[in-house]
């Protein structure tokens, strides 16, 4: 069976289209929106207050972080947390290979 050599023309594609934008960017700057949002207070009393920044109130964007890198944490650690002692250490070495 011949194997056919590959064409990869579609990378050359994706790397003039990134080079455009990032010409036409810097050349056509969009428009930057004006508009601030407060992010809303879902306790109406400090957490606590800090010299420096003043009261720290709990906003609707910390759950969300806290959310977000529990998520992060736990996808990396799952891959590897139901693999027996010495699968993990051929997949640990797999890692350290690449």
């Amino acid at each position: 069976m011949e194997t056919q050599k590959r064409t990869p023309w579609r990378r050359w594609i994706v790397l003039v289209l990134m080079i455009a934008g990032f010409i036409l960017g810097g050349i056509y700057v969009p428009v930057q929106p004006e508009i601030v949002v407060a992010p809303e207070k879902l306790s109406y009393t400090p957490l606590f207050e800090l010299p420096v920044i003043g009261k720290f109130y709990l906003v609707n964007t910390l759950p969300t972080l806290a959310i977000t890198l529990v998520l992060l944490i736990w996808s990396r650690i799952s891959p590897t947390a139901p693999l027996s002692g010495a699968r993990r250490r051929i997949w640990c070495r797999a890692e350290l290979a690449t």
